[in-house]
């Protein structure tokens, strides 16, 4: 019980008033990334909200920024190319999601798996660091 209500893993209430706002705030942002990278908006702000719970303001200690807690060199660099991504909330849901898009059409094409299972093996992958 300790381990689930107390502390850094606690449970968290994804529809307590401030997840509700930050919801609403992001979400424009969110659907403008899914639908360049294709990807749905609201699997995109899911792991948004696993990341940093849809905190821009999140820093790790290994570097990671922002909402979809991505490292800034990892963003600038080919074939990415995405700079800014620890000021611009936009470039760091892009960011995310292109790098979600490389994960996918790179390490998890096999044809044999079915789209919905492809992007659940990718946004795995991806929460998997």
């Amino acid at each position: 019980m300790r381990r689930y209500f107390t502390g850094p893993e606690a449970l968290r209430n994804a529809a307590s008033p401030l997840a509700m706002q930050r919801f609403q705030e992001l979400l424009g942002v969110f659907e403008r990334s899914g639908a360049k990278y294709g990807f749905d908006d609201l699997m995109l702000m899911a792991q948004g909200y696993q990341e940093s719970q849809l905190d821009r303001s999140r820093r790790s200690p290994r570097g990671a920024v922002g909402v979809m807690q991505v490292l800034p060199s990892t963003a600038a660099a080919p074939p990415l190319n995405i700079k800014g991504v620890d000021r611009d909330l936009q470039a760091n849901v892009d960011a995310g999601a292109a790098y979600l898009r490389l994960v996918r059409d790179k390490y998890v094409n096999d044809p044999t798996f079915k789209d919905p299972d492809r992007t659940l093996m990718t946004f795995a992958i991806y929460n998997a660091g």
